[in-house]
């Protein structure tokens, strides 16, 4: 009920701004493809750009860090940083509709897919090539799945430039690791945790962690936060078992075999005691208690939250307490890890829009990469040049030689990258899409449905939204 209800009223709130934007829209903004642009811009240029991104100190961060260096090169541009709390569709909904939209604004690219068509996002394509021809931008640069998750429908004009490659990893507590390697006599670390390494790998360790965990009145505690019900998380497991969710003529596929084996796997390490019931404890890996994490989130996060944990100084830390690796490989033939980004866009009615698109040139730049890292978030780069964390010309590695931040961009370099396409069918309701997918997941390994049931309900669900 209260998804349910959070779906409601994140369809409410939409609803209502849609109808605010509808009734109060002062000027209709840029949505065309072939409108003028210019790319050589006076460095002594005098403009106002307004950013809004996320209300956390960490993004205000970054983009203070970004006009710092933006500022290098365009002295006279006064860059204002406008943090953005709430669900962000809502607020810059409210602020097209108020006519009080900023020039940039930070978005992913699920909410980008809500947004593509409402005509509040600027068509990028025409920079692009007009920097193209001039030689002063080239897109192959880029990591091209990432890249093109802020394209229209993922395959089209870009909407949206990436400042990441965000992709999953297994973030891990080397300490415990260590303790139960003592513990059982095999080291779990040397033998099994590697890039690369298989879900049977994960298994095997995950096995004599129970026991070990069992033996040291720790019975009640977990060893993952898996985030299953996450599409970074569950979509490469579901594409590891070969599922397709729509055929070309938007028919649901998620009545199959390989969801049923998909659903299997979540729900084994759930009756092993592996990973918690969704409704249950959690393993707290942030607190130092849980072995396992499953996400994106940068390393440095991690160190200072187990750095915490431990009752030292962030700078103590090494990777005797933590570490990461690849997300585990399911099917090696075909290997499958999650990913997904977040950027920022240009408003459609920004009067600056080339010095704004002069910024986001910028932060994508090995400069502004460099920018973001210095920040203090070791994101891996959106540029295949930037790859090597051990480079120190490239600073996201800088001062984390210890940790295997490579786990960051393994994927990226054996064709493992899976990118949630599937909502491509139904762009205006990707969310409710991937709601309908984790509801699904959680019906069968955590609510009690059967796996009839809660396939059953969760191709309904999809259905549902490919209709409306």
């Amino acid at each position: 009920m209260k998804r349910l209800s959070k779906i409601f009223c994140a369809l409410l709130c939409l609803t209502l701004a849609l109808s605010v934007a509808a009734c109060a829209q002062p000027h209709q903004g840029e949505t065309g493809d072939d409108y003028e642009v210019n790319i050589d811009l006076d460095p002594e240029i005098t403009a106002t750009l307004r950013i809004s991104c996320e209300a956390s100190n960490d993004e205000q961060r970054i983009v203070q860090y970004l006009a710092d260096g933006f500022n290098k090169y365009y002295p006279n541009v006064t860059i204002e940083i406008d943090p953005m709390s709430g669900d962000l569709v809502s607020t810059l909904m409210g602020y097209w509709g108020a006519g009080t939209m900023p020039d940039i604004f930070q978005i992913s690219s699920f909410n980008m897919l809500n947004l593509q068509d409402v005509g509040i996002i600027l068509n990028l394509d025409p920079y692009i090539r007009a920097e193209t021809e001039a030689g002063t931008f080239d897109v192959s640069e880029y990591y091209e799945d990432f890249w093109g998750l802020g394209q229209k429908d993922f395959d089209g004009s870009q909407l949206m430039i990436p400042r990441a490659a965000d992709q999953v990893v297994c973030h891990y507590n080397a300490k415990i690791i260590k303790e139960a390697s003592d513990w059982c006599g095999v080291d779990l670390e040397g033998t099994y945790i590697k890039n690369g390494w298989t879900w049977d790998d994960f298994l095997t360790v995950c096995s004599y962690l129970r026991d070990f965990y069992d033996a040291t009145n720790r019975s009640n505690n977990y060893l993952l936060d898996g985030f299953l019900d996450w599409e970074a998380v569950f979509n490469p497991i579901l594409k590891s078992f070969g599922v397709e969710y729509f055929d070309e003529e938007g028919n649901c596929l998620i009545d199959s075999q390989g969801t049923r084996e998909a659903l299997e796997l979540i729900k084994n390490i759930i009756d092993l005691r592996y990973h918690g019931r969704f409704s249950g404890s959690q393993a707290n890996f942030a607190g130092g208690q849980g072995v396992f994490m499953f996400h994106s989130q940068d390393a440095t996060t991690q160190i200072k939250n187990l750095a915490i944990a431990n009752y030292m100084d962030y700078e103590d830390m090494d990777e005797n307490y933590y570490n990461l690796v690849t997300f585990p490989i399911i099917n090696e033939e075909d290997p499958q890890i999650g990913c997904g980004v977040s950027g920022y866009a240009v408003s459609s009615d920004s009067e600056n829009r080339d010095v704004a698109w002069a910024f986001l040139k910028f932060m994508v730049s090995r400069e502004g990469q460099n920018c973001i890292a210095d920040s203090g978030k070791n994101y891996p780069p959106i540029r295949k040049d930037m790859a090597d964390p051990k480079d120190p010309e490239n600073h996201w590695g800088l001062g984390l030689e210890c940790y295997n931040l490579e786990a960051f961009t393994w994927a990226s370099n054996h064709d493992a990258i899976s990118p949630t396409i599937f909502i491509t069918a139904r762009p205006q309701r990707a969310t409710d899409m991937l709601d309908a997918i984790g509801v699904m997941i959680g019906n069968y390994v955590d609510i009690g449905y059967t796996l009839d049931q809660a396939i059953a309900r969760g191709q309904a669900s999809l259905e549902y939204w490919m209709e409306n």
